[in-house]
This record gives C-alpha cells, sequence and structure tokens, in this order.
C-alpha cells in the first residue's frame, strides 16, 4: 500500500476534527520512523526468525525483519530464501538485544559478515536467482554506540564506482580493469554505432557502471547468456545514459538497472 492510499484511508475514517488531526499525527508518525530506518519504499515488513541458519521470505515482501531463532542473544543468518531473481531486499533485526550477523558465504555474498545489532542497521542484498543474493549496501547509524546501538554516529557503505574509466569496443568486447568500475564505453574505431556484446576481467561479485563515451557515438548493450539483461538490448547514446551490471563469474553478467536519458 502506498503512502498516497494510507492517507486516504486514514482520512476517510477520521470523525471531526480531532479524529482527522490523529490520522494525521499517526501517519506522520509512521512515515518518519520508515525514513529513520530507511525503509521508505520497500513496502509492509514481514518479521521471520531465523531456523537453522536460514530465514524463509514469504511472496512479495522486500521488507525483512529478522529475529534469532529461540530469542537467542545472538544468531548467524546464513541464507534467505524466497526473494525473486532481480529482486531487492531490505534487511534489518528486530530487537537491537538480540544481534543478527549476516554471513558471507555460499549464498549471501557480502563484502564481509554484516552484525545488525541496532534496529535501524540495514543491508539491501539484491537477489541472482537460486537464492543467491549480493549485497549493495549497508547503513549502520549504531555503529560505535556499543554493543546496545543508539549512537549517533552513521557509517554508510553504498557502492562507489570512483573514477570514470574510459574503454573502446574491440570485436563486440570491452577489457576492463579491477581498479576500475566506472567504465566510458567508446565505440570501436570511433564508428557511430557499436554493439557491446561482453565485458572482460572482472570476477564473481564485482559490479559495475557502464555509459557512453559520446552521445554521437551510439553504444548497444546486447542481450545474451553472458549479457544477461531484462530480455531487451539497451542503447545508450546520450552521454548521462547508464546501466549498472553484476558479474556472476566466468565474465557473465546480469543487469541490476539501467538508466536512459
Amino acid at each position: 500500500m502506498t503512502y498516497r492510499s494510507l492517507w486516504q484511508s486514514k482520512i476517510s475514517e477520521a470523525r471531526g476534527g480531532k479524529g482527522l488531526v490523529l490520522a494525521i499525527n499517526g501517519e506522520l508518525r509512521r512515515l518518519w520512523d520508515a525514513i529513520a530506518a530507511g525503509t521508505l519504499g520497500w513496502g509492509d515488513a514481514t518479521e521471520q526468525t531465523i531456523n537453522s541458519g536460514v530465514v524463509a521470505v514469504p511472496a512479495n515482501y522486500f521488507n525483512l525483519i529478522v529475529d534469532t531463532e529461540g530469542a537467542a542473544a545472538s544468531d548467524d543468518l546464513d541464507k534467505i530464501t524466497g526473494i525473486d531473481e532481480n529482486a531487492r531486499v531490505i534487511v534489518r533485526c528486530k530487537n537491537a538485544a538480540r544481534t543478527v550477523t549476516l554471513k558471507d558465504g555460499t549464498y549471501l555474498r557480502l563484502q564481509g559478515d554484516f552484525t545488525l545489532n541496532g534496529v535501524y542497521d540495514s543491508i539491501v542484498l539484491v537477489s541472482s536467482g537460486s537464492d543467491v543474493l549480493y549485497e549493495s549496501y549497508r547503513s549502520s547509524p549504531n555503529l560505535g554506540a556499543g554493543a546496545g546501538g543508539g549512537g549517533s554516529s552513521s557509517s554508510v557503505s553504498p557502492i562507489n564506482f570512483g573514477t570514470a574509466q574510459r574503454y573502446t569496443i574491440a570485436s563486440g568486447i570491452v577489457t576492463g580493469d579491477t581498479n576500475y568500475n566506472n567504465l566510458v564505453i567508446d565505440t570501436e574505431a570511433s564508428a557511430a554505432s557499436d554493439d557491446l556484446d561482453n565485458i572482460e576481467g572482472y570476477g564473481e561479485g564485482d559490479m559495475i557502471v557502464i555509459s557512453p563515451y559520446s552521445g554521437l557515438r551510439t553504444v548497444v548493450v546486447k542481450d545474451s547468456s553472458d549479457m544477461n539483461l531484462q530480455g531487451v538490448d539497451f542503447t545508450m547514446d546520450d552521454t548521462y545514459d547508464s546501466m549498472i551490471l553484476l558479474n556472476l563469474g566466468g565474465d557473465k553478467w546480469k543487469e541490476i538497472s539501467r538508466s536512459g536519458n
């Protein structure tokens, strides 16, 4: 349910001036809590308990609150099931007194283990299918406040693609460099248009952003068994066009998002 529809339903339920004020105050509090938790736009939350290191998410939920098994003081989370391929999920802990540690491993491909020890700690994951989830970013507003959390310092680690580096297509291929995750792609021999069939030089879990070098030289990213796009080629003919890709290993990529301007 969107915030607009929530507002409309609350207002329609309100009776008299006092009821309307209470309804608005309630929705303002709900909105503020969502902003503070970083969950605005993720939809309704589902609370799930770890079972032998695994959490199963019901269909169509992308806002996950996790509790430890048996209300233990701490628990490890090794796997999250039920997230559709290409979908994103935000994960938080239910209780700051019960810490949840997401473990970097076979199913959770993280930038190292991540412990949720405050209700506003969160991590966003994107599914590559078969219950394998890759970290997109993490946020720890409680970092530095001790085990109980509640501190005012903030540590947020979004993906930073770094300085742009120009690469030229050669026979449909761009050979990148793991030192650069922000690729500006030029056509072979400065042709007016060129197809990009694959990008080599990266490893499993690497994430890159690509964009064209010139709006006068069109780069067409081709959907294929190597470049697993959303079933449609992507034509970049503006320098503000961009696409984010996730490496699945073996020079195979999965599209995370695209932006055409």
